[in-house]
């Protein structure tokens, strides 16, 4: 959504034109309501993203509620939590369940970046297929905080996995990321 030249209108204008009876965006939750937010973070809690990714997330919410006001479309933004599940890939930065689980099966040592203190809320792809599945027949517009409203350590997502795969690679940290 949201992308623009000057040959091409604006997805949501095109839906607009087209009469696209509903938009379902995958939005973000952590990132939208930044480091300060309560946890767990409500629907109604101010969003305050302190990461461009978060920012361009909430920028493309604020055009889906003007598409909806202007054009009448029924829009709904499901604010997704740390997805995992299977199939998802562990070789690129996010998603740390992948990463320590092919670390693990690779038999090479992950590693925690910090103290791993740091949490999250992880949400089994399953759960977001059946919220994706339920908006399809929303009635109305809506933001959703899609999660499971619990926050674990990353500590304890590594040696939960560890205890899984039945390795003997402890815990090794790295530096924090900023």
């Amino acid at each position: 959504l949201g992308g623009c030249t000057d040959s091409k209108l604006p997805d949501e204008q095109a839906a607009a034109e087209a009469r696209v009876p509903r938009i379902i965006f995958a939005s973000t939750g952590g990132a939208i309501y930044g480091d300060e937010a309560p946890i767990p973070a409500r629907e109604t809690d101010s969003p305050w993203p302190d990461s461009p990714y978060g920012i361009a997330k909430l920028a493309v919410e604020h055009y889906l509620r003007y598409y909806q006001q202007e054009y009448g479309l029924t829009t709904i933004s499901l604010r997704y939590a740390n997805v995992y599940g299977p199939r998802q890939n562990g070789l690129g930065e996010a998603g740390v369940v992948a990463i320590f689980i092919e670390k693990f099966l690779a038999a090479e040592q992950p590693i925690i970046n910090g103290d791993g203190l740091q949490t999250r809320d992880f949400v089994y792809v399953a759960d977001v297929v059946a919220a994706n599945l339920l908006a399809l027949d929303y009635p109305r517009s809506g933001t959703f905080n899609i999660g499971t409203g619990h926050e674990t350590d990353i500590l304890t997502i590594y040696l939960k996995i560890q205890e899984l795969a039945h390795s003997p690679l402890g815990p090794v940290h790295g530096p924090a990321k900023p």
